[in-house]
């Protein structure tokens, strides 16, 4: 566990995948996240309690995530070094709150009992050569302690 005054550092390697509309089984009359949301939600989970072996929180919280994505590959060698540079940013097609559903479904039960502790947040894209999601979580009563 990385629990520092810096709060819980939690690192998820690869792309982040964004959420997408539940498939709707109609025998079952019950909606269910398509195979790749739940994979990722899982691989959220497990790399968690890498970082976090305690007991989930169950107090106010503050989270940040930073998003890295990668650059894509048929761009030209300007482009990628104007997106790895900060000079582009990534404003296409991915939304921040589809892309941290997995992320808040991943963490809860494993870092927080419920994502109703979270009171306040900050998320940012940009991009990156190593495609990652980094998690901090801060506890409010540490955060106001003087």
């Amino acid at each position: 566990m990385i629990e520092e005054k810096d709060g819980i550092r939690i690192v998820v390697m690869g792309e982040v995948q964004s959420q997408l509309r539940p498939i709707f089984n109609s025998q079952t009359k019950e909606a269910v996240d398509p195979k790749k949301c739940r994979e990722y939600k899982e691989k959220v989970s497990l790399t968690a309690k890498n970082y976090y072996t305690e007991e989930p929180l169950d107090e106010p919280l503050r989270v940040e995530i930073k998003i890295y994505m990668g650059v894509t590959e048929s761009w030209s060698k300007k482009k990628k070094q104007q997106a790895l540079s900060g000079e582009l940013m990534p404003t296409y097609k991915k939304d921040l709150d589809n892309m941290t559903k997995g992320i808040w479904d991943g963490l809860t039960g494993v870092v927080w009992k419920d994502d109703g502790c979270i009171v306040n947040y900050e998320v940012s894209k940009r991009y990156s050569s190593f495609p990652r999601a980094e998690i901090r979580i801060y506890k409010i009563s540490e955060l106001t302690k003087s």
